[in-house]
């Protein structure tokens, strides 16, 4: 294992055969090489902050339910999983959480592409230490002239997208 690694992952425990391999596929197909992060077993929260402050990764992947809690305050998992946040305990630490694998072998097949996905996201994230989140802007009851004013305005280099919501047929 690398020890100046730039991804952590954390489990809440070690992974039987098939949760291994599924995990591995899943990271394999995100560009992640197992080999370069550092790995860490859950077990004591005290003793698994004070393990991810001394290795100062530019990411964590928190495996599971349990483990993105004690990281983050954060549940339940569904809700937040692939969502780069901050840490609750360790200032300045990124986190991304994925769903536990053992979870995809019960049945849940669907959740290996977004666990896929979560894993490419993390990949993109762990290049450099700070937050980088987008900035969103909100414009909310424009006038007709000022929505399109607002869409000539945009550039054809940047996304963008449209939420445009209607009540009571109007």
């Amino acid at each position: 294992m690398n020890h100046q690694s730039s991804i952590m992952i954390v489990y809440s425990q070690q992974l039987d055969f098939g949760p291994r391999r599924v995990f591995s596929k899943a990271l394999k197909l995100a560009g992640i090489d197992p080999d370069q992060c550092q790995a860490l077993f859950f077990h004591t929260p005290s003793i698994a902050v004070d393990k991810i402050k001394n290795v100062k990764p530019n990411i964590v992947i928190a495996v599971g339910d349990d483990v993105y809690y004690e990281l983050t305050g954060n549940k339940p998992l569904e809700k937040w999983r692939g969502s780069l946040v901050q840490s609750s305990v360790i200032p300045n630490q990124k986190v991304i959480g994925v769903q536990a694998p053992e979870w995809i072998m019960r049945g849940q097949f669907q959740a290996f592409w977004f666990m896929v996905n979560d894993l490419t996201r993390a990949k993109k994230h762990s290049a450099y230490p700070h937050m980088s989140l987008p900035v969103w802007s909100n414009i909310i009851n424009p006038t007709a002239p000022q929505a399109v004013d607002f869409i000539r305005d945009i550039p054809d280099t940047e996304k963008w997208s449209f939420d445009i919501e209607t009540r009571a047929n109007h």
